[in-house]
């Protein structure tokens, strides 16, 4: 235990986590918590301490570290998406404990019986972030874990979904999303030509000037030269443009 004291996660969540969590060893008999990336203790740290849910988002992050070896990034938006949706749901479904947390409180979620204002897509989100980590869980736990340990880490195990929960609900919000990205298309369709005639104009404009302001920068070699340096140059439409320079990199409109 003295290498641990000194660990960065022993310091700071001994005490805040089970202890059955914070001594998972792998299968070489090392702590998994020792490869968990600090970003991840932090936000753990800052984040989700004396909530109902504190040790299940504890235990996913240390098992998509150690057991599944995913990025730091991922697991640290999979932990902030289930705090932030737990958060959300645990009042307005008069949960006090993860004990009372099962599928059918999903459900309610999914078929908008409880916040109704989230969008299919944030609904859609949450069950992107729940079912992958519910499933990853429950399998370390079955193929994972002597029976002792099991019987010690089973109430920090998430509930599975049922899959066509995931599968009808994704299948809805990638049609929207088609349908919405047709709707946005079509409605630039009959200005496209205009518009990719405009972006030509406003390209050769600033081109023309780059080529103009390279022209004075090479004129300026060599030469004991000081800014501000003013230039101007004229468009084939009679229209003069008139800038200058405050140094090689900073010029200034001055018409």
């Amino acid at each position: 235990m003295v290498i641990e004291e000194k660990a960065y996660w022993y310091q700071k969540l001994n005490g805040k986590i089970d202890s059955e969590i914070l001594n998972l060893m792998d299968s070489a008999g090392n702590n998994m918590w020792d490869v968990v990336h600090p970003s991840i203790i932090d936000y753990l740290y800052r984040n989700c301490l004396d909530l109902p849910w504190t040790n299940h988002v504890a235990l996913i992050a240390v098992v998509k570290t150690s057991y599944r070896n995913y990025v730091p990034t991922s697991i640290k938006h999979v932990i902030k998406g289930l705090n932030a949706r737990f958060r959300m749901l645990f009042p307005v479904l008069g949960l006090k404990s993860m004990d009372d947390w099962n599928t059918d409180h999903v459900y309610e979620y999914i078929t908008k019986r409880v916040l109704p204002e989230h969008t299919d897509t944030q609904r859609y989100y949450f069950l992107t972030m729940y079912d992958p980590a519910s499933d990853m869980i429950n399998r370390f736990y079955d193929n994972k874990l002597d029976e002792e340990k099991k019987e010690k880490l089973k109430k920090y195990i998430l509930p599975r979904i049922y899959e066509d929960f995931f599968d009808q609900l994704g299948k809805k919000v990638i049609s929207q999303q088609k349908i919405n990205r047709k709707k946005e298309t079509d409605a630039i369709v009959p200005y496209y030509a205009k518009l990719r005639g405009e972006a030509h104009f406003r390209w050769n404009l600033v081109s023309r000037l780059r080529n103009k302001y390279k022209e004075v920068l090479e004129s300026m070699e060599g030469q004991n030269v000081r800014y501000p340096v003013s230039f101007h140059y004229e468009e084939n439409s009679g229209d003069k443009h008139y800038f200058r320079l405050y140094g090689s990199s900073i010029i200034c409109n001055c018409t």
